[in-house]
């Protein structure tokens, strides 16, 4: 039996880079994949190569940082495979810009993905994971959360508390013992 052999696991950012990398290799465990991005054709053409290679895999187009988009997520999940194993916040976007030249909507949507979206999806997979038998939540920072560089204030300042919202997770909630 495969390491995940049917755990169902929503995977944000899941439709390239890193996000489908760890896709691919979830699938190959066994697991059943909820892809979520927002990037509609990257997302449903990754999702159909891991189905047509026989792996069990949907997509949802949604902005993470959405709180009606995440719920419909978990709506979804749940109802085709009636359960969520996994929550890996993995979406995440940034560009360099000069802080005295970043506009503030610049800012506010970076911090929304790459800081909101990892609590919205945390805290729905959290009410979960309290209902049923636990589950595992996984969080892609970067090492710009922990140094920084030198013009991107939003994308360091948002891994640092995506740094800081992992560790106030696992202190809360580690005697539930969810995994």
């Amino acid at each position: 039996m495969k390491k995940l052999q049917d755990k169902v696991v929503i995977i944000t950012g899941g439709g390239s880079g890193i996000g489908a990398a760890s896709a691919r290799l979830f699938a190959e465990e066994g697991a059943k994949l909820v892809l979520v991005d927002m990037n509609d054709e990257v997302g449903k053409t990754f999702t159909n190569n891991l189905t047509s290679d026989g792996y069990d895999a949907i997509f949802i187009k949604a902005d993470v940082s959405n709180e009606e988009d995440v719920n419909k997520v978990f709506e979804i999940s749940l109802d085709k495979y009636n359960k969520i194993d996994i929550v890996f916040n993995n979406a995440g976007i940034g560009w360099p810009t000069p802080t005295e030249e970043l506009d503030y909507s610049d800012w506010k949507k970076i911090v929304d993905v790459d800081l909101d979206g990892v609590f919205l999806f945390a805290q729905a997979g959290i009410k979960e994971f309290l209902k049923n038998d636990g589950g595992i939540i996984i969080n892609t920072a970067s090492m710009y959360g922990w140094v920084g560089a030198p013009q991107n204030a939003a994308y360091n300042a948002a891994k640092g508390g995506v740094i800081n919202l992992t560790r106030s997770l696992g202190l809360e909630y580690a005697e539930k013992t969810f995994a």
